[in-house]
């Protein structure tokens, strides 16, 4: 089985370039960065710089948040790394979770690709409730949030890349509904054997595990490797040339890297 696990390694490195992102924002002048209109790539950047704000604010601050291109202005009420109150995105729901204020933030700041932060005011009056927003579960809800259909059409991508290379193939999960394959009786036999045992796979036998996803290579002769993709809608199994291999890597690699 060709494979090697990355998922303790990213991990580490995440956690290791969050400490040294600390250590920079200590270190860098905060002021430079109110007042400042700073550009974003998409609304999932635009909502992390918004969630951030919350989770580097300790002593209790009132601070303005302006999307520019729809001219939209949110008032944010954050102490001690927690969202207090918000004012300016409709109607306050009093039972409203992490994931309700994301979406209230992205509905108000939808069509925006610059943001300006502004203190409104230092040591405001907080409202008296108990209802809060801790900076850790509005990042949650916010990763929670990002699924989906970006992800699903790069896994389709990567399924369909994996067939074209293939002499055979069995899709249990194709985009129609039905399982589909193509190829010669004995490759497919060999696929559906590896398919009823893919739930019995260690954790040995995988790639790293973006998306929910996972990845075996199998060699099954000299110029022939049997790949499995295992996902939750439902698994892909491939007989290619043994001389694909490395594009299949590349394809993997590209599809982690999209997906994580």
């Amino acid at each position: 089985m060709m494979a090697a696990r990355k998922g303790h390694k990213t991990e580490v490195r995440q956690v290791d370039d969050g400490f040294a992102d600390a250590i920079r924002l200590f270190a860098q002048d905060r002021n430079g960065y109110y007042g400042t209109w700073h550009v974003f790539e998409g609304t999932q950047d635009l909502l992390a710089a918004i969630v951030a704000e919350i989770g580097e604010t300790v002593l209790a601050r009132r601070i303005a948040v302006f999307g520019k291109e729809e001219n939209v202005r949110v008032l944010l009420a954050i102490s001690n790394r927690h969202l207090v109150d918000i004012e300016g995105v409709g109607p306050q729901l009093e039972d409203a979770n992490g994931a309700a204020v994301i979406e209230l933030l992205s509905t108000a700041f939808a069509g925006c690709a610059a943001l300006k932060f502004e203190i409104v005011e230092r040591s405001p009056e907080l409202p008296e409730t108990g209802r809060s927003w801790s900076h850790g579960s509005l990042l949650k809800a916010m990763h929670e949030g990002r699924e989906p259909d970006g992800q699903r059409q790069v896994l389709e991508t990567l399924r369909d890349k994996l067939k074209a290379m293939a002499l055979s193939w069995r899709d249990v999960a194709p985009a129609g509904g039905q399982p589909l394959s193509d190829g010669n009786p004995e490759d497919l036999g060999l696929i559906d054997r590896c398919l009823a045992r893919a739930s019995d796979n260690t954790s040995k036998q995988k790639l790293w595990k973006p998306a929910n996803a996972t990845l075996n290579m199998l060699s099954v002769a000299d110029d022939r490797v049997l790949v499995l993709l295992e996902t939750p809608e439902g698994n892909l199994g491939v007989v290619c040339r043994a001389s694909h291999r490395a594009a299949i890597f590349e394809l993997w690699r590209a599809f982690a890297k999209a997906t994580s």
